[in-house]
């Protein structure tokens, strides 16, 4: 029998098995209706490097592979790359509907592949990004995986929302190279491991930002910011005299521009990822949203990471229908200043209606 090839996401909470985008996810407990013998005993054997506390094997476990193939059948590096790629578009979809008390982090939706020969358990898979780590002729059943804390759920909560999937399905299919690379960028910020610092982490985030306006030396960066948050404000949304700061001498320009909330937001991490990028001194107070236009627009402490976690389904989604026209089942993200948007939160969007109200706490200057 030829070597084996196994996507596994170890940490992905569902507790059955659905199909998204032509790719098959079956948790370890349903594994049995789909394979079975040496194929069965070895994904037995992967999935038992996942254990519980009691040493069990996690039991939603999830292995992932095309719907045209069977478990364990041979993959391409393509065929990986886009099961990868998949993954991220679900952390996407996950993020914005799974509740705030239930936990999900990029590590969830993280997958690990190995090439396997069946009865032998020799693996040949690799670790490590920068410094790869090849292991040939190693058996998987001697072998032991350091990984970062993770928070695993008993019960299984995630499937893709029928809201969302469309739209998602579209952007596997269509491969367009700045959505792809955005939601690269995202997964990479949102990860939960405490060794990565705030500003590895903002600087990420920043730049998923920067994939979906396609900034190049041509444009105004800063305009750029002005123009995209306009596109995803709830029209009528209110507009301020502000101040704009030439980010190289710390002092105001000539003249005020008039800018909503969202906007301001935008301006005002602008701001802070030059700071970042160039080297400035940066304080722990820099990573919060303040208004310096003395109208006291927001209320409380903001941290930019959180906002920008929050605006970046609205702009993503809305690249989406301006890469493709004729595509009309994405989602509605509005950034919104209303009474019934201030009882959102900043840890999902939780919401089932078509139009989500994104919240800036704000308060009315008048």
């Amino acid at each position: 029998m030829e070597r084996l090839s196994f996507v596994l996401v170890p940490y992905l909470p569902t507790s059955k098995s659905f199909t998204f985008s032509n790719y098959q996810f079956v948790p370890l407990n349903e594994l049995s209706n789909y394979t079975s013998d040496a194929v069965l005993e070895v994904a037995y054997t992967i999935a038992g490097q996942y254990l519980k506390q009691i040493n069990r094997p996690i039991q939603t476990a999830t292995f992932v592979f095309p719907i045209d193939k069977q478990v364990g059948e041979y993959l391409n590096n393509g065929t990986i790359g886009t099961i990868a790629e998949v993954l991220k578009v679900l952390y996407l979809d996950g993020f914005c509907h799974i509740r705030p008390l239930q936990i999900a982090t990029a590590e969830n939706f993280e997958a690990f592949f190995y090439n396997i020969s069946p009865n032998d358990f020799v693996i040949s898979t690799s670790a490590g990004g920068i410094f790869p780590i090849i292991g040939y002729g190693s058996d998987v059943r001697d072998i032991s995986y350091i990984m970062p804390p993770y928070v695993h759920l008993i019960s299984g909560y995630f499937t893709p929302s029928e809201l969302m999937a469309p739209a998602l399905e579209h952007v596997v299919a269509k491969q367009s190279p700045s959505l792809i690379r955005a939601l690269t960028f995202f997964f990479e910020a949102m990860r939960n491991d405490d060794r990565r610092t705030q500003l590895t982490k903002t600087t990420n985030l920043y730049l998923a930002f920067l994939m979906l306006m396609k900034a190049s030396p041509d444009n105004k960066e800063r305009e750029l910011w002005w123009d995209n948050m306009a596109a995803i404000s709830e029209p009528g949304l209110s507009k301020y005299p502000y101040p704009i700061i030439d980010t190289k001498t710390g002092k105001p320009k000539t003249y005020p521009k008039n800018l909503n909330i969202a906007q301001i937001w935008g301006e005002e991490f602008y701001k802070l990822r030059c700071k970042m990028l160039h080297g400035d001194p940066l304080t722990a107070d820099d990573y919060f949203f303040t208004d310096i236009s003395g109208n006291k627009l927001v209320s409380g402490s903001q941290p930019h990471f959180f906002l920008a976690a929050n605006v970046f389904p609205a702009l993503f989604f809305y690249k989406v229908e301006q890469e493709d026209p004729t595509f009309f089942e994405s989602p509605s993200f509005v950034i919104s200043d209303h009474e019934n948007a201030l009882s959102k939160n900043f840890t999902g969007l939780g919401s089932n209606s078509e139009n989500y109200k994104l919240p800036f706490y704000i308060n009315d200057p008048t």
